[in-house]
């Protein structure tokens, strides 16, 4: 169908109004088409699912019986169509003008009726999930080489992919010092140098449009904990009297070697205890401090209480 408008002419034959014609096609619809942004298939428009507190946009569109070419391609989609959205589960979600909002974990239908001929729809399965967000490690352990260490939103937390921010970070015992710096989003902890301990961090974090409480521990004591052999540990010296310093040996059950993890100025060995990758050797005043992944001696600390003699040599 085509209406043309004529040319007008004034007294002077001066026109005023051109020719001008404008071409109207009457279409006949005959479905509706829900889509999912994003996705190819016809398939994978069946069904979508999200976490609670989330919102995706659904797109409808009518299809009419005869197409039209677009840019060289066929295309049957009506396009000026409006529709009335519906839900089989408000509880689950609310739906407005193709905007999804999941509010409650569940399952819901979701239907869009063409407002030209109410009798063509077509629908989509929503799935909303709990959500959940997770801290990645408990505890975060620090080296001891390294007591200053910062930890970034991705490094400690977990939200399958949603963003997460941090809207507050409070320590509980403050061993360490511990702040959160909003600026590049990191939290820096900081233990003195070989003040070995825990400390714990209780956030306020926000994803899928909601706040979540999460209490983060961190601990400032393991070495580097690569995989290594089996070992057994044993001390070579320490007798009682005698002139000979001590030392820690590893045997190493697969290479068969014995390697020394270090000496101590000691000669009597009370007792030894392994902790991670660290072992403790109690050897006359002193306890010392073993890394058994590189074989090295932490520390030393006097150990024997002078006060509780007379001449203060204990």
């Amino acid at each position: 169908m085509r209406f043309t408008q004529l040319a007008e002419c004034d007294e002077k034959d001066t026109i005023v109004v051109a020719l001008d014609s404008v071409r109207l096609r009457v279409v006949e619809l005959t479905d509706v088409v829900l889509e999912m942004e994003g996705n190819a298939s016809a398939a994978s428009n069946d069904s979508t699912s999200l976490f609670a507190g989330e919102y995706t946009y659904i797109t409808a569109q009518s299809v009419d019986n005869i197409g039209d070419y677009l840019n060289g391609l066929k295309s049957n989609r009506y396009t000026y169509d409006t529709y009335t959205w519906t839900t089989s589960n408000p509880a689950v979600g609310t739906i407005e003008n193709g905007l999804f909002h999941a509010q409650q974990p569940g399952r819901t239908m979701l239907y869009a009726h063409s407002n030209s001929n109410p009798a063509l729809y077509d629908s989509i399965l929503v799935i909303v999930k709990e959500p959940y967000i997770y801290v990645k490690a408990n505890p975060f352990v620090q080296n001891y080489k390294t007591p200053e260490t910062k930890y970034g939103t991705y490094d400690m937390f977990d939200a399958e992919g949603a963003v997460v921010s941090v809207k507050s970070a409070t320590p509980y015992a403050k061993k360490a010092d511990i702040e959160w710096n909003t600026a590049d989003q990191k939290l820096n902890v900081k233990f003195a140098q070989d003040d070995f301990g825990y400390d714990t961090v209780a956030f306020v974090v926000r994803a899928f449009n909601q706040d979540f409480n999460l209490t983060v521990p961190f601990r400032y004591h393991e070495g580097d904990m690569q995989p290594a052999n089996k070992k057994m540990l044993f001390v070579n010296g320490g007798v009682y009297g005698g002139t000979q310093g001590t030392e820690l040996l590893a045997y190493d059950t697969q290479t068969k070697k014995t390697a020394t993890v270090g000496a101590v100025d000691a000669h009597s060995v009370q007792d030894m205890i392994v902790d991670g990758a660290f072992a403790y050797v109690a050897a006359d005043n002193y306890i010392t401090r073993f890394n058994l992944t590189n074989n090295e001696v932490v520390a030393t600390k006097y150990c024997q209480d002078t006060t509780r003699w007379d001449d203060g040599k204990g």
